[in-house]
């Protein structure tokens, strides 16, 4: 298994390198503990505005063109991410191209120059991408279940801010937001595969190059000035979430749709308190991971009334989420109102098909007149009172144990995984090979105690978008 160099420079940046000769490739992430728990007032969306503005044109590359020429030539794919608790900018290229890519990177992370003109339009291209989160049910559904279950919490703050939000912002602001959070001292670089013949100490010396704060202009034309004018450092948080006593149900009613979206939630682990994580990620498996799940069993197989169905597991530094996603038949939610009689034809474009090599799989429905929150209900009914088996969990360390194996063939999984440790102060960082070794060590005793610890009906949000309305699902 592969192990890791990491440091601390002088001015606060921490990195982590995950060496791997056996690959041509590296994958390069630049990343600010700074998401949209962190937005106050009028400044909700800025964490991720900010990840389309630093495209946009820094002193040195001052047009959007140039930057997009620029990652293109050097890399085979690039891209940002804005979350709750951290904004990503990451490339993935040859290894000959690595100290390119440095530059690139930190050039537009630290010296974007955000134009008002540029604003303006950029705030069109976010109502837009708004518009496409809530014309899909299954993101809405989401996004709506997240702000339910932690209310008041800064967790519950959308990512992408509101339509009235983003139309509000101003330049001024937004500019005074990014100097403010993006500092070396806020900032964590990971890598990971291959860097050429770059090693720890020519690493170190690059990383202090393309950070550096110069007064007045550099001495020598090979230093680098990046404008950077605070030493900000987010600190470690744990904001107390209210411990929730009753289920709740949120519903948008939607009559133009062909699906329901379903989204059940339960607050649940720190990404701290790891056996607990090692559990839920096991129950997530047996309950929504894969082909032979309970929830894809009895919702698709038995009952023909969703394509796919799962569950899934995030974890922030004070809280977590369960969660359980599908977009069933739109007029069986409770009750199955899917014309037996009827054959179903399936798309073959998903792992779910099983391999099918014809354009559809047509199959015939199975006599069911649950609906599909029904089924999931009393799946969940069973898993607390029951517990898993024996063969669930060999099967799903197994399946567990795979993935994790697999993630050591991709360098962007790999480089995504150390960031986060990095990032969020894990001490010891907990790698890869420790995550696949705490997985083997759960007993079912350990797992069904933490199902019945996070995943009670009291502890349950439930939130469906499509015909029905919040009465009709009451009653």
């Amino acid at each position: 298994m592969k192990k890791y160099i990491n440091g601390k420079l002088e001015n606060g940046l921490k990195y982590i390198y995950i060496p791997d000769p056996n690959v041509m490739t590296f994958t390069l992430i630049v990343a600010f503990k700074v998401g949209s728990r962190d937005e106050k007032d009028d400044a909700f969306g800025y964490s991720h505005l900010l990840e389309h503005m630093l495209f946009k044109g820094t002193t040195r590359r001052p047009k959007s063109k140039d930057i997009s020429q620029e990652f293109e030539l050097l890399s085979g794919s690039f891209n940002a991410t804005t979350s709750q608790c951290i904004t990503n900018y990451y490339m993935k290229a040859p290894d000959e191209n690595f100290e390119k890519c440095m530059d690139l990177l930190f050039d537009i992370t630290f010296n974007s120059i955000i134009r008002s003109v540029d604003l303006e339009m950029e705030k069109k291209v976010v109502v837009e991408e708004f518009n496409k989160m809530m014309d899909s049910p299954m993101a809405t559904s989401v996004e709506l279940s997240i702000k339910e279950i932690f209310e008041d919490h800064p967790l519950g703050q959308s990512v992408i801010g509101t339509k009235e939000s983003i139309l509000g912002f101003d330049r001024d602001k937004v500019y005074k937001y990014y100097k403010h959070f993006y500092t070396p001292s806020n900032c964590t670089v990971s890598i990971a595969g291959n860097i050429g013949n770059i090693k720890e100490d020519k690493l170190k010396k690059l990383l202090q190059k393309y950070t550096n704060v110069c007064e007045g202009k550099p001495k020598s034309k090979s230093k680098l000035c990046q404008n950077i004018t605070s030493d900000f450092v987010n600190p470690k948080q744990s904001i107390p979430l209210k411990i929730q006593e009753k289920p709740k149900l949120k519903v948008q009613t939607r009559d133009n749709t062909q699906q329901c979206a379903i989204m059940i939630g339960y607050p649940s682990a720190t990404r701290y308190n790891m056996n607990d994580i090692f559990a839920l990620n096991i129950a997530a498996t047996v309950l929504g991971g894969g082909l032979s799940s309970r929830l894809f069993l009895e919702v698709r197989e038995k009952a023909g009334l969703a394509y796919t169905i799962k569950a899934d597991n995030i974890f922030f530094q004070d809280s977590g989420l369960f969660m359980i996603t599908t977009a069933i038949e739109k007029n069986s939610l409770l009750l199955s109102h899917v014309d037996e009689t009827k054959l179903d034809i399936i798309n073959t474009g998903d792992s779910h098909d099983r391999g099918v090599k014809s354009d559809v799989v047509v199959s015939k429905k199975s006599k069911n007149d649950k609906g599909g929150l029904t089924i999931i209900l009393k799946v969940m009914e069973d898993i607390l009172r029951d517990g898993i088996t024996e063969d669930e969990l060999l099967r799903s360390k197994t399946n567990l144990v795979n993935k994790l194996a697999m993630s050591y063939e991709n360098t962007h999984t790999i480089a995504m995984y150390y960031n986060e440790m990095l990032m969020m102060e894990h001490s010891p960082i907990v790698t890869i090979n420790d995550f696949i070794k705490g997985i083997k060590s759960m007993k079912i005793k350990q797992v069904n105690e933490v199902i019945r610890k996070y995943l009670s009906f009291e502890k349950m949000t439930i939130c469906v978008v499509g015909n029905y309305t919040e009465k009709q699902i009451i009653e």
